[in-house]
């Protein structure tokens, strides 16, 4: 069995204060959110998902979303394309609910109220 060298075995701190501390934690609710999203996207791609309950979680996680960004000082702006450079984050989809969310939510809009005009005929 070979040996670690013991600095590869010493804990590493990513932060050194509260204040620093806090901005991971406000750090990784942002990253949260967007996985998330993420995750919703996927479920309405897939009709996993009723189009009214889709729009009803979109609204609250992009709005969740905003206040977790306000949450990190303007350090990483408002353009999800900056947080996902920044810290690295992959997603295996554009996360369109944040570029565009009333476009979305449009839609989900229009497919739900098709379906009640289909229904009442």
């Amino acid at each position: 069995m070979s040996r670690v060298a013991p600095h590869l075995l010493e804990e590493v701190k990513l932060y050194s204060n509260a204040s620093e501390r806090n901005r991971y934690d406000n750090l990784a609710d942002v990253y949260a959110k967007v996985v998330m999203i993420e995750h919703l996207e996927k479920a309405f791609a897939r009709s996993a998902i009723d189009p009214q309950k889709y729009q009803d979680e979109c609204q609250k996680l992009i709005g969740q979303y905003k206040i977790s960004l306000l949450s990190v000082g303007g350090e990483i702006g408002d353009d999800p394309e900056q947080f996902f450079k920044q810290y690295r984050v992959r997603t295996t989809q554009p996360l369109d609910a944040l570029h565009h969310p009333f476009s979305l939510l449009a839609a989900c809009q229009h497919m739900t109220a098709s379906r009640i005009a289909v229904k009442d005929r």
